[in-house]
């Protein structure tokens, strides 16, 4: 188990405003089993009504390899990986396909999964290379992912979006750290927007960080001093979801909402000594948003991850603070127990 430490100062400071408001929001078990489930994507086809489930489970008796799996409403499971490990990433229900990480031989690469015509691809050279490829999200001809740079000193990793349709890559962030110092964590691609977080500083410094793909903006979220931002993830309008928490794994763990007038919103609290890595949010098309997220009980040995989801209504909750938004310019600690395994195996 990584405990935090209080991070410094550097980010916005922000003012508490409480409002009338308050939240009502309830945790419902989705994978709850023995088994290490983690990395949840979600969707609903706006069509069909289909409810579609990706996320990760670790192999009976091996708490720590992982196979990715997606279901479609009460139908079998497919297990996405055909060979080696597998994680799961995002979905697109219109486009009918989920991507996912499969590694093996030592080398991790990006797959797409057509659950339709039931066929697997992988992008190209573009995404794929002899480098670690992991966390990959996908919304229509946006494929977002991290790449890692192992024989580097210290090691490079970078957050990527692909343009599926024009075989174009951008850069949206970088750090060069190690497994002792930080690493880039890969959130979620919808529609206009990328949302992702950074660890650095010796694993003391959590922050998120959205991205406007049209505009090429990306934007810091403000984060009060003592505390960690991690696990975001966004809607197609902008609203982005994540975890804010204390020093340590379960201490004060929330989640919020930021909308892009840049108000924060409390809409859940996890109980005490609970902690959080990945969500997952899913606009059910009735004014509402389902927000997966995968947690643990931070003192449990060993650690059983198992995903939840709170139904939330933008807008609601209890209203934080209204800050200048911190912004991150034109380009660009804390783990809970286990979480390295469960969130694509990078070193």
């Amino acid at each position: 188990m990584h405990t935090r430490s209080i991070i410094g100062t550097g980010a916005a400071t922000a003012v508490l405003a409480m409002a009338v408001s308050a939240w009502a929001a309830t945790a419902v078990g989705v994978r709850t089993t023995q088994a290490n489930e983690a990395l949840p994507a979600a969707g609903i086809d706006s069509v069909s009504g289909d409810s579609f489930l990706a996320w990760s489970q670790s192999r009976p008796g091996h708490r720590n390899l992982y196979d990715a799996y997606l279901k479609k409403n009460a139908e079998p499971a497919v297990k996405l990986n055909r060979r080696g490990r597998g994680w799961s990433g995002g979905l697109d229900t219109a486009e009918k396909v989920a991507v996912y990480q499969q590694a093996r031989n030592g080398n991790s690469d990006v797959i797409l999964y057509d659950w339709e015509a039931g066929t697997r691809s992988k992008p190209g050279l573009p995404v794929n290379t002899p480098k670690w490829e992991y966390d990959p999200s996908v919304s229509g001809h946006w494929l977002a992912f991290a790449r890692l740079n192992a024989s580097a000193s210290p090691d490079v990793r970078r957050l990527l979006l692909y343009d599926r349709d024009a075989h174009t890559v951008v850069g949206l962030d970088t750090l060069r750290a190690n497994v002792s110092r930080g690493t880039l964590v890969g959130g979620q691609v919808k529609g206009d927007w990328v949302v992702w977080s950074k660890v650095s500083g010796g694993w003391n410094t959590w922050s998120v960080f959205r991205h406007q793909i049209s505009t090429g903006q990306t934007e810091l979220v403000p984060r009060p001093s003592g505390r960690f931002d991690y696990a975001p993830s966004v809607t197609a309008d902008g609203t982005m979801y994540f975890f804010r928490s204390g020093s340590v794994c379960g201490k004060s763990v929330g989640l919020r909402s930021y909308d892009t007038s840049g108000v924060t919103r409390l809409l859940f609290t996890l109980p005490a000594g609970r902690d959080a890595y990945k969500s997952y949010a899913s606009d059910r098309g009735d004014g509402t948003v389902d927000v997966f997220y995968d947690s643990v009980r931070c003192a449990a040995r060993p650690p059983n991850w198992n995903i939840y989801k709170v139904n939330v209504t933008p807008g609601s909750g209890l209203r934080e603070a209204l800050t200048a938004r911190g912004s991150a310019g034109q380009a660009m600690s804390r783990m809970p127990v286990g979480a390295a395994a469960a969130g694509g195996g990078r070193p």
